[in-house]
């Protein structure tokens, strides 16, 4: 129940958990690189997320600022529409529902740990993952995803 609470949370704050059922080794870079590839891999996993989370972030347009190795910065757009996602772009976008900051090396490490959840929250403790939502319906859903992942060991 933990990683399925997760997949969906997570994904939000990182994209990182979309790659949460696989066997793979992946990173950031593979997002990047295969966008679709990395939105077929999350929408494949997308019927092990609680139906109440995924009402929750149905249809949203995350904006994900990433600061990458180099200190460069990479920003993704995320489109949920009717629970699924639908894109991974570069392309700015001016409707973006929900702001992210965080590292690359923060997002590998979520990506790549055996416990998706701990580590998580081991970034978010260490406040290395910035979340800004966009108009108050959506902070009143970042508090309850928050809440959900306080009680999740």
């Amino acid at each position: 129940m933990k990683k399925i609470i997760f997949i969906l949370f997570f994904v939000l704050i990182s994209l990182g958990s979309v790659f949460a059922y696989s066997d793979q080794n992946y990173s950031f870079d593979f997002i990047l690189n295969y966008k679709e590839d990395a939105a077929d891999i999350y929408n494949r996993n997308l019927d092990r997320v609680p139906k109440i989370i995924k009402d929750q972030f149905s249809n949203e347009v995350i904006s994900l600022e990433v600061i990458r190795a180099d200190n460069s910065t990479e920003v993704l757009y995320l489109v949920l529409e009717d629970s699924k996602l639908k894109e991974i772009s570069t392309e700015h976008r001016d409707d973006v529902s929900l702001e992210l900051f965080m590292s690359e090396s923060n997002i590998d490490s979520i990506i790549q740990s055996d416990d998706k959840v701990a580590e998580l929250k081991s970034v978010m403790k260490s406040k290395d993952l910035t979340i800004k939502p966009n108009g108050f319906l959506n902070s009143i859903k970042i508090s309850i995803m928050k809440a959900v992942l306080f009680f999740i060991s």
